[in-house]
């Protein structure tokens, strides 16, 4: 395979596995990830699922599943999967987190079945703009025109009642400045 293609695949894979780790709320050393091929992931989770509660558990990815959960073994070198996130093979990080939660509370949020999202060899030419495509639309924009007349807060309605969802960080950049 082409050397910058799977960088490319490796960084946005990165950039993928550090949000869904932002959702999450857990620190960036949490996690690893294998640009492959077969490209994968390891996140490691912070609590027990309630039916395993001498278990560590995890979250993997890899581009033929997507995510599934699954248990640390006494051993510490086998994972033993309990549950798939079906659906999507590159879901949003708020869906994995949402996943991720309910299996902590003792839910059953997934399938213990696995079921193929995608072959790995027709998946290599699709990974890079899928992976792409789910950084890019978790990015958030500023609107085109914020009024700094009065404090800036996320959720501000705009013109037509859009809400628009304001990063934390912006809102306070912007409110250090003034028009």
């Amino acid at each position: 395979m082409d050397e910058e293609f799977d960088e490319a695949v490796a960084l946005e894979l990165r950039r993928y596995v550090k949000r869904v780790t932002g959702a999450l709320g857990l620190g960036g050393d949490c996690s690893y990830i294998d640009a492959g091929p077969p490209a994968n992931a390891y996140l490691a989770l912070d609590g027990r699922l309630p039916s395993f509660p001498d278990r560590d558990v995890a979250l993997l990815w890899d581009e033929e599943h997507g995510w599934s959960a699954a248990l640390e073994t006494q051993s510490g070198l086998d994972l033993v999967t309990v549950a798939y996130l079906h659906g999507s093979l590159v879901p949003p990080p708020a869906a994995v987190a949402r996943f991720a939660h309910r299996l902590l509370r003792g839910e059953h949020p997934g399938d213990p079945r696995a079921v193929r999202l995608a072959t790995p060899g027709d998946q290599r030419t699709r990974l890079l703009p899928l992976l792409r495509a789910a950084n890019r639309d978790g990015a958030r924009l500023l609107p085109l025109r914020v009024s700094l007349d009065r404090p800036v807060r996320s959720g501000t309605k705009v013109r037509g009642g859009l809400a628009v969802d304001v990063p934390r960080e912006a809102v306070e950049e912007a409110s250090r400045h003034t028009v």
